[in-house]
Formats: C-alpha cells, sequence, structure tokens
C-alpha cells in the first residue's frame, strides 16, 4: 500500500474497532517509508467484557482470517476498495476481487502492556535498534521492557533479571529525549541521531554487534541502515561507562539490587550443596545400600542443622564437616532401629 492508501485504509477501520474496544491505538509509522505491508492495530480492555473474532471481522469488512485466542495477533484480508486500485498500481482490474488489504489486530492484557508494545513497534526498527544500544552495555530491551543480560555475576547461568517495562524509565536511563520521540521524526537519519544521543551509545561495540548480525539485509532495510550512517559520522570509540558499571547502576536506578543479589546468594548456595550434599556422596560416605536410607540420613541431617535455614547452614559448612555430621547421623539411626528391632522381639 503507498502512504495515502495506508492512511485513508487506518482512517476509516479505526474508529470501527474503537466501537468495540476502550483503548485502541496504531505504533508510529516509519519515516520515508515508501509503502507499507500491512495495517497494525493495538487493541486492550473489550468494551462489552468480550470481543468475539466474528466482531472484529465484521468490523472491518474481512472476507478472510487466522484468528488467535488470548492475547495474540489476528490476521485480517479485508478486500480492496475500488478507488484504491490504480493507486496500488494494479492493472488487471478483473482479478481485483483477489486482492487484499492485510489488517493484524493485536490484544493486550491491559493498557500498560498495550503502551509497550506501541512503544517498541514504533518507527519501524527503532525498538530493535534501542536493543542494540542496550545489549552494547549489558542490558537487553525488547517489547517487555529493559533486563539485565549477561550479567558478570561469580556463577554459571546468570540471571536475566527484568528490570522495568516502562519505556519512559528506559529512555531516561539512556538520557534519551521523550519528548523528541513524541513529536516524531521526519527522517530516518533523525532516529540515527536520536540513538546516537544516548549516553551509551558507542560506535565501535554497535559495530561488533552489527559484525555477528547474518540477516539479509533486504529483509531490515532501516535496521542494516544504521551502522552504516554511524560509520559514517563516528570515528573511535566513546568513553562510556563499562558493562559491570551500567548493569550495576541499572540494578539500583531501577530498585532491583536487593532482588539480584539475593538470587545470585541463592545459585550460590545451589552450587555449593551439591558439592557438599548431594545423595551420590551420602551413599559414598555412609556406604548405606539403599536410597530410602540415604534420604532418611538426608532429611534427618537437615532437621539437626535447622530445617527453615538447613540450605543456607549446610553451605557455610565445610565438606568435612557436613561429611562428619552425615555419618554421625547415619549411626544414630541405624543405632535407634537396632532399638525398635530389639523392643519389638
Amino acid at each position: 500500500m503507498p502512504p495515502s492508501v495506508y492512511l485513508s485504509l487506518k482512517t476509516t477501520v479505526l474508529p470501527r474497532i474503537a466501537e468495540l474496544y476502550t483503548h485502541v491505538g496504531v505504533p508510529y509509522e516509519a519515516p520515508q517509508k515508501a509503502d507499507h505491508g500491512d495495517l497494525d492495530i493495538i487493541v486492550t480492555q473489550p468494551k462489552a467484557g468480550q470481543v468475539l473474532h466474528e466482531q472484529v471481522r465484521e468490523a472491518l469488512g474481512a472476507t478472510l482470517s487466522i484468528p488467535l485466542d488470548g492475547f495474540r495477533t489476528s490476521n485480517f484480508a479485508v478486500p480492496v476498495r475500488a478507488e484504491d486500485l490504480q493507486l496500488m498500481e494494479i492493472e488487471d482490474i478483473d482479478h481485483a476481487a483477489d486482492v487484499f488489504y492485510q489488517i493484524d489486530v493485536h490484544v493486550c492484557e491491559n493498557k500498560e502492556d498495550m503502551d509497550q508494545y506501541i512503544f517498541y513497534h514504533s518507527y519501524g526498527d527503532l525498538g530493535m535498534l534501542m536493543g542494540v544500544t542496550a545489549k552494547g552495555v549489558g542490558l537487553t530491551c525488547s517489547s517487555h521492557g529493559l533486563k539485565l543480560f549477561q550479567p558478570e555475576a561469580p556463577i554459571p547461568d546468570p540471571p536475566h533479571l527484568p528490570l522495568t517495562s516502562s519505556f519512559p524509565a528506559i529512555f531516561e536511563f539512556f538520557s534519551l529525549s521523550q519528548a523528541d520521540w513524541e513529536r516524531g521524526f521526519a527522517t530516518q537519519n533523525e532516529i540515527f541521531e536520536w540513538l546516537m544521543t544516548s549516553r551509551f551509545f558507542d560506535p565501535a561495540r554497535v559495530a561488533r554487534i552489527f559484525t555477528h548480525k547474518q540477516k539479509a539485509k533486504f529483509d531490515r532495510t532501516m535496521f542494516y541502515a544504521f551502522p552504516e550512517y554511524v560509520r559514517s559520522k563516528c570515528v573511535g570509540s566513546r568513553t562510556i561507562p563499562t558493562v559491570a558499571d551500567v548493569q550495576h547502576e541499572a540494578l539500583v536506578y531501577f530498585g532491583k539490587k536487593s532482588e539480584f543479589d539475593a538470587i545470585v546468594r541463592e545459585k550460590q548456595i545451589q552450587l555449593r550443596l551439591k558439592e557438599v550434599f548431594s545423595g551420590h556422596l551420602v551413599m559414598e560416605w555412609t556406604g548405606l545400600p539403599s536410597w530410602g536410607w540415604v534420604k532418611k540420613v538426608m532429611d534427618e541431617v537437615r532437621q539437626r542443622v535447622g530445617f527453615e535455614n538447613w540450605k543456607e547452614s549446610l553451605a557455610e559448612m565445610s565438606t568435612e564437616d557436613v561429611k562428619n555430621l552425615t555419618i554421625r547421623v547415619k549411626e544414630d539411626l541405624l543405632e535407634l532401629e537396632e532399638r525398635v528391632n530389639h523392643d519389638q522381639v
């Protein structure tokens, strides 16, 4: 669809969908876009408590559709209007009935999710390019918000901790002007210049990230135009904080430091327990013949060190101390078993 057809279609169908949903929106289009493959409509909060797929299909005037339940995207095929055929350069009028607009309706769980979705998907590939900047400093940015990425914690498989789902907060942390974002961008290069104002933008890191991208350039024209623009404007690296410093700052800034430290501590305890208190170790130390007895011993060890905090207690003990305690528990349980059997006889 050329921009004129896209705009006319959007103006026509949005009021119809607004009769079904309380909140209806469309991500801001990429500037200088020559044509549009579809129209994306974002909705939430049905006015009547529930909106049936057939109601949306009827409101759009669609003749074909691919419905998906829940908070998903459904696809609709709407017959092209006669007045748009020439604008869309469709010369074979006899087969015009086989030509459709594609309209995708994405249902969000609530207004907050809808705002996140629109923020991330506005202005073409801008959201993906924010993700590139974020990745360069050990963070990830997606339609779900900002997360810690591969934190430099002293444990394997460190957690990817959500930091915030608020894009205004993300803009502020990255020192990107939300006012400029809301005013919009007249050209693709204006978007690139806006991204480059971030205090975390580093041309060298951007270049390294794009070196590993394997997608065909024609698939994401704007996305792959960014590193080319950066190379034409920037030489060398900027002095920006290290990945570790940015990750620490992000944890503090978004109030997640205590939560992250607790997760790291829990993982460290789990690793330590594998070293000092596993079923195989208990069987090796005690020479017990069955897993049933091993479980009895392990349960009793947990009780003796304090069942509420047994993990922390055992993790702080030396391997030798855990071993000695385990053997002592085994001997006590066997002695108790012998006394019970003797009394029964």
